[in-house]
C-alpha cells in the first residue's frame, strides 16, 4: 500500500512538471500556457491585445506563416510591443518588424527554428532575455544602433555565425551567447562594453573583435577567449 501511494505521489509530481512548462538550453523555464486571448486580429492573422494606454501589443501569429510584418499601426492604434512568447516556435523564416515597435519582449522569437532573417527597427533598446534562444537557422542580424543592452540568454544555442554589436551596447549579458557552436565572430566596438564570464560559454570557434583599450580585453584573456584588436 505505501509503495503504491509512494507512486502516486511521484506520478502526480512528474506531470504536474511536464504540464508547467519545459526547460531551453540555458535551464530557464519556458511556460507552455497558452497566451491570452487576442482581442483584435489583422489580415494576417497576428493577434493583439489593447493596453490600458491605448497602443497595442502583438500577442501571437499562426505558427504556420513563413513571412510577416509587424505594423505599427493596426485598427488607428499604435503598435508599440512585441509581447512576451509572441513568435514562440513560429515556422516564420521571416520576419520584419515596422519602425515605431521599441519593445520585444522576453521570449519574442524564441526556438523558432525556420527563421533565417529578422529586420528590426531603430528605437529598440534592449534584447529581452531569450528573445532569440534556440534560432538555429539564424545565421546573423543586424541589431539597430540604439540597442544598449543584450540581456541574458538572448542569442543562446541559436544558429549565429557572425554579429556585430551597435557602438552604444555596454552590457552583454549572462549565457547571452551561449551554446552558439557556430559562432565565428563577434565585434564589440564600444570600448566600455562588459560580459560576464559564461556570456560566450560554449562558443569553441569565437574570436572577438575589440577596440584598442576595449575592458573586454582583460576578461577575454582571463577566460581563454580569441580577440583580435580592429579599428
Amino acid at each position: 500500500m505505501m509503495k503504491r501511494l509512494i507512486g502516486i505521489v511521484i506520478c502526480a509530481v512528474v506531470l504536474s512538471v511536464s504540464f508547467a512548462g519545459c526547460s531551453d538550453s540555458g535551464g530557464n523555464v519556458l511556460s507552455l500556457t497558452p497566451t491570452e486571448a487576442a482581442e483584435l486580429t489583422d489580415s494576417q492573422g497576428i493577434g493583439y491585445k489593447v493596453n490600458e494606454d491605448g497602443d497595442l501589443t502583438v500577442l501571437n501569429s499562426p505558427k504556420e506563416i513563413k513571412s510577416f510584418t509587424v505594423s505599427s499601426q493596426f485598427d488607428g492604434k499604435k503598435v508599440a510591443s512585441i509581447g512576451r512568447s509572441a513568435f514562440k516556435m513560429s515556422d516564420a523564416e521571416k520576419i520584419t518588424v515596422e519602425d515605431g515597435i521599441t519593445v520585444i519582449e522576453d521570449h519574442a522569437f524564441a526556438f523558432s527554428d525556420k527563421l533565417e532573417e529578422v529586420i528590426l527597427p531603430e528605437g529598440i533598446e534592449k534584447i529581452s532575455n531569450n528573445a532569440f534562444a534556440g534560432c538555429v537557422a539564424l545565421k546573423t542580424i543586424k541589431l539597430p544602433s540604439t540597442v544598449k543592452t543584450i540581456d541574458i540568454f538572448a542569442f543562446d544555442a541559436s544558429g549565429l555565425e557572425t554579429i556585430e554589436l551597435p557602438n552604444k551596447v555596454k552590457s552583454i549579458g549572462q549565457l547571452a551567447f551561449a551554446q552558439c557552436t557556430n559562432l565565428k565572430t563577434v565585434k564589440i566596438p564600444n570600448k566600455k562594453a562588459k560580459i560576464e564570464d559564461n556570456t560566450f560559454k560554449d562558443c569553441p570557434e569565437l574570436t572577438l573583435l575589440l577596440p584598442k583599450g576595449s575592458e573586454i580585453i582583460k576578461t577575454a584573456k582571463k577566460l581563454g577567449i580569441r580577440y583580435k584588436i580592429v579599428k
